[in-house]
């Protein structure tokens, strides 16, 4: 078994993999900037090659979002497509956290999942469906409340976790406020160092250790 280390260092590659009732649901590379005991900063380009979870051509694609993630999250039948990032973004990774921020020149977007915890090759969380967008001048807005709401009704987001993203939320929204880090003008115009190639998924990227 791939020993997991307790530091990555920083131009490593690693996967971002959000994972289902032990199926992954997507696989994404990234570059580590930063990573400590406190935090980890990873730099994802725009046309990163990705995996992520779509309806499988076995049954008819539902008409909605909703539809389509509560019907693969409840059958487990989803398959993996292939898909291209599509905006550079530096995102900052703290422990524990039921939130990831993700900056870009378009402000940020922070992203509501379950508590990373680290493999062998990378992070492992899961989405869960609740977004808050940032603007520049601090302007915020929540995004896919029918998503969140739709996967409270059908249970496969339980309470706990439901008021654990809420918390995240309005912690979030305090720290766009107070102008707290991660909002910080510095991550929007972040740059990286021009020696690290585009990160890509390895031999190992659906490995779930």
């Amino acid at each position: 078994m791939t020993a997991v280390p307790t530091i990555w260092r920083p131009g490593d590659t690693v996967v971002l993999q959000e994972v289902w009732r032990g199926r992954l649901w997507s696989a994404r590379p990234v570059t580590v900037v930063e990573d400590s005991p406190a935090r980890t900063l990873v730099w994802c380009p725009k046309g990163v090659q990705w995996k992520a979870a779509t309806t499988p051509a076995t049954r008819p694609r539902a008409a909605t979002r909703l539809e389509r993630f509560v019907a693969c999250l409840e059958r487990c039948d989803w398959v993996l497509g292939d898909f291209e990032w599509g905006v550079s973004v530096l995102g900052v990774l703290q422990p524990g956290s039921y939130s990831a921020v993700w900056a870009s020149e378009r402000g940020w977007y922070v992203n509501f999942q379950e508590p990373l915890h680290r493999t062998g090759h990378g992070f492992q969380t899961m989405d869960l469906m609740l977004d808050l967008l940032v603007t520049p001048d601090r302007g915020s807005r929540r995004k896919d409340d029918d998503e969140f709401d739709g996967c409270i009704e059908r249970g496969l987001i339980d309470r706990r976790t439901a008021v654990a993203v809420e918390a995240a939320l309005e912690a979030a929204t305090a720290e766009v406020a107070a102008c707290a880090y991660p909002f910080h003008d510095d991550l929007l115009h972040f740059r990286p160092d021009p020696e690290w190639a585009t990160p890509a998924l390895g031999e190992n990227w659906d490995r779930l250790s």
